[in-house]
């Protein structure tokens, strides 16, 4: 699985956050683990996925196509974080937009250790390397995509 963190804009304090996005970037596989890319940029838009590749990868042709939603069974285990300048959405397995009216929200296998730390201050490169040190499917190095 994976664990993807964002941010939208907002004030910590007296400190202003900038929008961002950070994932881990270990894919396990049957045969080895791998490191790829969880998130992207998408003209003025950060996209991250969780899930089976395959699903993800049709979730993002949408994103840079457009045209008809992707559709697969709602069991499928996919989530899918979208942040823009309008705000930060979820996506489930029905590819229907949920905003998030928090300023932050996580995704995949780590999420519950990332919501953590982003609840307590940390950026969102902090809550994912916090949640790999938790989530066996989460591993660094991290990468983070400012907005």
């Amino acid at each position: 699985m994976t664990t993807i963190a964002a941010t939208n804009i907002h004030t910590r304090g007296r400190q202003k956050v900038r929008a961002q996005m950070s994932a881990d970037t270990f894919s396990h596989t049957k045969v080895s683990g791998l490191y790829v890319h969880k998130i992207e940029r998408i003209g003025t838009t950060l996209v991250g996925c969780s899930g089976p590749s395959v699903l993800c990868q049709r979730f993002l042709h949408w994103r840079h196509n457009g045209g008809r939603a992707p559709v697969w069974k709602e069991t499928e285990p996919f989530e899918a974080l979208v942040l823009d300048a309008t705000g930060l959405y979820v996506f489930y397995s029905g590819c229907t937009a949920e905003r998030i009216t928090l300023p932050w929200f996580a995704i995949g296998s780590g999420r519950q250790y990332a919501l953590g730390a982003l609840a307590n201050g940390a950026s969102t490169q902090d809550a994912v390397e916090i949640a790999c040190k938790f989530d066996p499917y989460s591993k660094t190095p991290v990468e983070t995509l400012l907005l």
